[in-house]
């Protein structure tokens, strides 16, 4: 092969021809991208609004990135960092509680810059980078995180360089006049991030793709759960709310609808009230349409032919043990046992005893509050044992009961104060508190889709 310089492979005309048309082409659309930006910084010293203009620097600013851009995604950054300030110092004026918003998106522009845009930061050759390190520092400064904002002016540039450093070395020195300028009086740049910017902090991703679920990659304690579905055996799943334990409530329902040796097959889904059972019947109506039934005491569709009935315990325990129900309840493929440490109370525990004894199908016992799960999942072992021995060789499938334990929850929660007076009475009525934007039809699920697991039934 002929060589050209530096050794690589010297191109043919032909390809010479086309990384010329390319090179062009991305000169143009850089050159476009830059009068633009000129364009957009006229119309952002006439602009009013501030939450306006920063939306059209960030929109500017994926615009850049995705054109292949950093220097000039790295300018527009800077500039949205400077609006964001403004605004947060805006706020502040004459108010007793300002909102946190622009000081926590600052931080967040400031996290972007160290991060995403470290590169065109550092580059120590591109004079616009000069100013937007004075400007990172200057910022963590004015926040009041001063041991912050020292030690990333001298990551930002190695000491030995003095030209690179020569304007971050006059910001130090001026330090002290814009110290604390826009404070968020917070003990410390970690308590900060903690209290404002956990939607932000390191979460490690998943390791695995599991073609079992296509929608999302699941953690190593969620694909022991799809494995316990597979292999048809019972568990105990304790784990934090929203810690993503509900999803494998869908996949067992897909599969026992794909199933095509139980052409009639049925899962059972109880949950402990009426109000979680509502709120579970429309995501499973949503997901699943005409295979839904529900069984309450105030309401019953479809309850004995449908393919996934959703129930609770006092309506299940008397369908198991009505003799002419009697075919029905060997449909039963399986059992999802939703809020199951519900089964410690006095009354209502006797039921759900009960129905782990008459279901002859697997279960899943879902909890986020199991005190003792090593306890509780002997117990519901001993259950199974004790199944087996009143089976008297007419074997099932498992009688193995599982443990899947997880403790950490990867949640964004939001935190809100009702202090008396501030709300009238006809302002918390349901109509009131749903925002029309949040009002959507659910479309109806494709059952014969390939990639359907269930999972993205899941906010």
């Amino acid at each position: 092969k002929l060589e050209g310089k530096g050794g690589a492979p010297k191109l043919s005309k032909k390809e010479q021809m086309l990384a010329d048309i390319e090179a062009k082409k991305q000169k143009g659309a850089a050159q476009k991208l830059e009068g633009e930006w000129k364009e957009l910084q006229g119309a952002l010293d006439k602009a009013g609004s501030a939450v306006a203009k920063i939306k059209d620097l960030d929109d500017f600013c994926r615009r850049c990135t995705a054109a292949a851009q950093p220097k000039l995604a790295m300018q527009v950054t800077v500039r949205r960092l400077q609006e964001c300030k403004a605004a947060w110092a805006e706020d502040c004026k004459g108010r007793g509680e300002a909102n946190m918003k622009f000081a926590i998106l600052s931080v967040e522009i400031v996290r972007s810059l160290i991060t995403t845009h470290v590169e065109a930061l550092k580059d120590v050759k591109f004079e616009p980078a000069s100013d937007a390190r004075v400007e990172v520092f200057e910022t963590l400064m004015q926040l009041g995180f001063a041991d912050v904002a020292m030690h990333v002016q001298k990551w930002l540039v190695d000491d030995k360089d003095k030209d690179a450093r020569k304007d971050l070395d006059e910001a130090v020195l001026d330090a002290k006049a814009v110290k604390n300028k826009l404070s968020v009086f917070s003990r410390s740049s970690p308590h900060f991030q903690l209290e404002h910017m956990g939607h932000l902090l390191p979460r490690p991703p998943p390791k695995v793709k599991d073609p079992r679920i296509t929608s999302f990659t699941p953690d190593d304690w969620q694909r022991n759960l799809l494995d316990v579905v597979d292999s048809r055996h019972s568990a105990l799943v304790c784990a934090p709310t929203s810690s993503g334990k509900t999803f494998i409530s869908y996949y067992c329902m897909d599969k026992v609808m794909r199933d095509t040796t139980h052409k009639d097959g049925t899962l059972v889904f109880v949950a402990p009230t009426k109000a979680l059972i509502n709120q579970i019947a429309a995501q499973v109506y949503g997901a699943f349409h005409s295979s839904f039934g529900i069984y309450t005491d105030a309401y019953r569709h479809r309850a004995l032919s449908c393919r996934i009935l959703v129930t609770v315990p006092e309506c299940l325990e008397a369908l198991l043990l009505a003799p002419e129900h009697a075919a029905w309840a060997q449909r039963i493929r399986y059992v999802i046992l939703d809020e199951v440490h519900c089964i410690s109370t006095s009354e209502e525990g006797r039921m759900w005893e009960r129905i782990l004894l008459l279901a002859n199908a697997p279960f899943l016992a879902l909890s986020a509050t199991v005190g003792e799960p090593e306890t509780f999942v002997a117990w519901l072992q001993s259950v199974k044992d004790h199944q087996k021995a009143m089976d008297a060789g007419a074997q099932r499938e498992s009688y193995e009961v599982k443990l899947v334990q997880h403790w950490e929850r990867w949640v964004d929660l939001r935190r809100h104060v009702y202090r008396e007076g501030m709300l009238r009475e006809d302002q918390l009525t349901p109509e009131a508190m749903v925002k029309a934007g949040r009002l959507q039809v659910r479309p109806r699920v494709d059952h014969s889709a390939a990639n359907l697991d269930g999972a993205e039934k899941l906010d």
